[in-house]
């Protein structure tokens, strides 16, 4: 997800202002991951029209600006989309923020049934 959320202002800006996500044919190209058809986007990210895709974009751009991302994986899991972030292929060749992998993060207590 984090791959995708810094992906997203430079995929907005490569697919036509005309055409939403949802209406898309192929697949979407998030770096470091395989592609994904269009129709698999997050609910939010597939409509142009409604305020979800604005904060995708205003927090894809955000995490620019951040001294460093936490995520809840580990490096061995996610080799290739870790990396796709680091040398900036999400985003237009800028490196972004160090990621720091923490994971996994799982509770310390068990869920009551």
């Amino acid at each position: 997800m984090c791959a995708l959320l810094l992906r997203s202002p430079a995929l907005d800006e490569e697919v036509v202002i005309e055409v939403e996500f949802e209406q898309m044919e192929g697949d979407v190209d998030v770096l470091g991951l395989p592609p994904v058809p269009a129709s698999c986007l997050p609910t939010g990210l597939d409509n142009r029209k409604i305020p979800t895709y604005r904060w995708f974009l205003y927090n894809g751009r955000r995490y620019m600006e951040a001294t460093g991302i936490i995520v809840n994986t580990i490096v061995e899991v996610e080799p290739r989309v870790l990396a796709a972030i680091a040398d900036g292929r999400c985003t237009h060749g800028v490196p972004a923020p160090p990621v720091y992998s923490i994971g996994p993060v799982i509770p310390s207590t068990p869920p009551v049934e």
